[in-house]
């Protein structure tokens, strides 16, 4: 073991170089498999550098540490489905399950992908085959009970933001949850947040992963603090690591030597006295303007000498931060990222904070005891409910979660945040009934406008109504009004993920634009048309799937319409949407209802009928739609009586209710002769008069080259001059 000085720390860092023997007996009799996937040559978006090399080197690492690795470099989809399918197959009976991945990712309605090198994504429906799911590997990990980790350094640029623009949850990863116990998932930076690939031979995570992967006796989540210290201070408080952890022991990578607790083993010199290492290490921080590394000094010698002078240094740091503008939020984020909970807490952040660090450390009862004091002081600020609910649903359970929030919602009914937090607890239709009287009492808490549209979402719902469009887009109009105020984000102490769900919100919005506002507010709309026996009148109706439809005429009770006798994709019985009414029928106003998906009533929708234009179309269509029969000829032989001639009739003046005029004329392209048009008889919009026929017959002589027609309509439009070649 060596000794060396780092520029970032300014301290000494011990140097391990790790052999198999160091692995306990135990741990070698387990199976650990790894599987570490670097992604950077993209074929059709730009290449990333680093997570080849950040792959090989892990691979490494872990092998080291005992691990049976399954590497995979610039892997296409299908490659990576196979070595996916490989690592679940060696899976089964395993104690530990590790899995990496570097390259880019992206994040989808709250779902993340990797992306594999032959990846080309022109719109959402391509996820499905050219990305991979993410909880399809947390899935298979999860099949049994045992240590599962999950680190994902994928949080870089999304290179297809442009043609997923309306389906993007945000920048970034979105935070994955796992009620199962033993998992560790780790992300190179915060939900929602971009990661930078770095300009070494690994990215500022890895590269910081790597320092710490191979040292004795560093249990995980104390590892992970380190790491997220080190990637802090790298880029400048810029990435920040990121974790959510349901592990109920200590895991390590490198398992202390025999005989070695954790603690000695991680931090234990072998050249130095432990004194002599304490003294330079002191000497290097004391002077540092950087609590990342304070904090790393008093976690590396906790029981030290120094420990108390390098914790007043952090609180002066801290109350610098502070007296030059410092945020809540700042002193939050960086509290948690350095892993140091505050021993004497006074201000309600700083209870957070505690709380964050807690859970980060695997410690629950001191989390929840920490949450609950913050929530004490009833603040304004929603995340950490947010924060606390996703904690309570890991470690206990979302019935137990519930029935926590609800015994704090009785004892202060004051508190509209906490009453707001406990809806969002309750079953789907209960949270949404709750949101709704909510509202009815606070109509401006824009956090409770946002949780509502997202119960209407298709996100939520999978298949909407129009009233669950018309419903989300309402409540997304006043959220966008609020948020413009400045009333939305001031709920948040964590700014960013307010951003993310101000961006869904602005994406779903644009996706609901699509609609018209005439079809959101009647979602159904009709088509009259004439048949020889009456009018037929056909509902269409914006809604995907819907139940029963029914009309009904003035002083009418509703009409069924009644079910075909197939079923649609949901399997029940298709509705039918059409109807007639007799050749009679006046002008009147028609009314048409129907159940949704959900089983509700819309409507009834009010449409005016008036006989008078559908005939008229109908005619005109008769005419329009058979113009290459306008004329038609007959050919007649000579015989011993009559010479040859051509007889001409016009089908052309068989639709007088449409007809203003119909001209003609032979060999020429002037038509200068009128026909003669019957009587149109309104209720009979196609008959034809014989008298009119034969008054329109016409004789030719064999030799006509041929006939020219136009048509004038009553509407006033005027037909091209058609030529109809007589062909003897």
């Amino acid at each position: 073991m060596a000794l060396c000085i780092t520029n970032s720390l300014r301290f000494l860092c011990l140097l391990v170089i790790v052999v198999m023997a160091m692995v306990t007996a135990s741990a070698s009799e387990e199976r650990r498999i790894a599987l570490v996937i670097g992604n950077g040559a993209y074929q059709n978006v730009p290449a990333l550098p680093n997570p080849g090399n950040d792959a090989a080197d892990l691979a490494e690492a872990l092998t080291l540490a005992g691990f049976e690795v399954i590497e995979g470099r610039d892997q296409t989809h299908q490659e990576m489905m196979q070595t996916i399918r490989e690592f679940v197959e060696l899976l089964d009976g395993a104690s530990t399950g590790f899995f990496f991945y570097a390259g880019h990712g992206l994040q989808v309605d709250g779902r993340n992908y990797m992306l594999p090198v032959d990846t080309v994504l022109r719109n959402e429906q391509a996820l499905q085959f050219e990305a991979v799911d993410m909880n399809l590997v947390l899935a298979q990990m999860e099949r049994e009970p045992r240590v599962n980790v999950i680190v994902l350094d994928a949080c870089r640029d999304n290179p297809f933001a442009a043609s997923l623009q309306r389906s993007l949850s945000g920048g970034g990863l979105a935070p994955m949850e796992t009620e199962a116990v033993g998992t560790l998932i780790v992300y190179s930076t915060q939900p929602g947040a971009t990661a930078a690939d770095g300009t070494g031979r690994n990215s500022p995570f890895t590269h910081a992963f790597l320092q710490h992967a191979n040292t004795p006796g560093l249990e995980l989540q104390q590892m992970m603090r380190r790491v997220r210290a080190s990637v802090i201070d790298e880029t400048g408080n810029a990435q920040v690591p990121w974790d959510h952890s349901s592990l109920t022991g200590d895991v390590f990578l490198v398992p202390p030597p025999e005989g070695v607790d954790s603690d000695a083993a991680a931090i234990a010199p072998l050249e130095l006295s432990d004194s002599q290492i304490q003294l330079q290490l002191w000497n290097d921080a004391k002077s540092s303007q950087s609590i990342a590394e304070l904090t790393a000094f008093v976690e590396q010698y906790p029981e030290g000498p120094f420990r108390s002078a390098a914790e007043a240094r952090i609180r002066g740091l801290e109350l610098e931060a502070r007296q030059s503008g410092d945020t809540v939020a700042d002193a939050v984020s960086r509290q948690v990222a350095y892993g140091v909970a505050i021993e004497e807490p006074k201000e309600p952040y700083e209870f957070y904070a505690n709380a964050r660090v807690y859970e980060l450390r695997g410690d629950a009862a001191n989390a929840v005891r920490m949450y609950e004091k913050y929530l004490t002081f009833s603040p304004d600020y929603v995340d950490p409910h947010y924060q606390y609910q996703r904690y309570l649903r890991a470690t206990e359970g979302r019935t137990a979660a519930r029935e926590i929030y609800n015994e704090m919602k009785f004892d202060r009914p004051d508190d509209r945040t906490l009453q707001y937090a406990a809806a969002l607890l309750q079953s789907p239709g209960q949270r949404k009934v709750q949101l709704e009287a909510f509202l009815d009492h606070h109509p401006d808490f824009a956090p409770a406008l946002y949780a509502l549209s997202l119960d209407y979402s298709q996100r939520r719902l999978g298949a909407q109504t129009t009233a669950d469009k018309r419903r989300e887009r309402e409540l997304l109009d006043r959220f966008i009004e609020l948020h413009e105020r400045g009333e939305y984000v001031k709920y948040f102490i964590d700014k960013p993920a307010a951003e993310t769900e101000i961006e869904d919100a602005e994406n779903r919005l644009a996706a609901l634009s699509v609609m018209s506002e005439e079809a959101m507010e009647t979602p159904v709309s009709v088509s009259f048309s004439y048949t020889n026996s009456g009018f037929l009148i056909t509902a269409s109706i914006a809604d995907l799937s819907y139940g029963e439809v029914s009309y009904r005429l003035p002083g009418e009770a509703f009409t069924s319409l009644g079910f075909f006798d197939f079923q649609d994709y949901r399997g029940r019985l298709v509705a039918k949407r059409s109807f007639e009414l007799p050749i009679e029928t006046k002008e009147t106003e028609i009314e048409i209802k129907y159940l949704d998906s959900n089983g509700i009533e819309q409507g009834p929708y009010s449409f005016p009928f008036d006989p008078e234009p559908v005939l008229y179309e109908a005619a005109k269509s008769g005419i329009s739609g058979s113009e290459h029969q306008w004329i038609v000829y007959q050919y007649q032989e000579a015989d011993d009586d009559d010479p040859a001639y051509v007889s001409v009739i016009f089908p052309a003046s068989y639709y007088p209710c449409a007809l203003e005029k119909v001209m003609y004329a032979i060999d020429s392209d002037l038509p200068d002769t009128e026909l003669s048009l019957s009587v149109c008889e309104p209720l009979k919009p196609n008959h034809v008069d014989a008298e009119t026929v034969m008054a329109n017959w016409l004789q030719i002589p064999p030799e006509t080259g041929y006939l020219s027609l136009q048509v004038t309509y009553k509407d006033g439009e005027v037909s091209e001059v058609k030529r109809y070649p007589v062909k003897w």
